[in-house]
């Protein structure tokens, strides 16, 4: 097999992207919270609903929290000459390779919730693959990683 010239490899900024990921998960655990306790009032199965309605709640997040920070943390997209590989996943690791004939369209955005911290998304739309977006999210200087990823990949276009 040839060997392949690395150029770059990003990885999400794990301090942003776990910040960001705890509000989704507590508002998901806070419904999950609220379902459990009107199944329990509703069955009479305990007297201190909201109680128990909590430790729901708060296992729910501590599990999502925990899932949230090993998917960042073994999220990783590395550019080579003429592909992108990349790396996702908690408990199965997927690794996809896009060459870059395959790239239409490359943006970023920098939402509201990322601007706080510095970070943003590159988005990379791709075509004929399975894998129609990849969604780079919550990297360091959004602007910059964009133009140097796209003279990358428009590079060898």
């Amino acid at each position: 097999m040839a060997s392949r010239n690395h150029v770059k490899t990003v990885k999400p900024d794990l301090k942003s992207g776990f910040i960001n990921e705890s509000g989704k998960n507590m508002l998901f655990a806070v419904v999950i919270g609220v379902i459990a306790g009107s199944v329990l009032l509703n069955e009479n199965l305990v007297t201190n609903v909201v109680f128990y309605a909590f430790i729901i709640a708060v296992t729910g997040f501590t599990a999502l929290e925990a899932r949230s920070y090993f998917i960042l943390k073994n999220t990783e997209y590395r550019f080579y000459e003429k592909e992108i590989e990349f790396y996702e996943g908690w408990l199965s690791i997927t690794q996809k390779n896009v060459a870059y004939d395959r790239v239409t369209d490359i943006s970023y955005d920098k939402p509201l919730n990322q601007r706080t911290f510095g970070t943003g998304n590159v988005n990379i739309n791709t075509a004929g693959t399975n894998t129609h977006k990849i969604k780079i999210r919550y990297i360091k200087q959004p602007e910059e990683n964009y133009n140097e990823l796209r003279d990358i990949i428009w590079k060898e276009k």
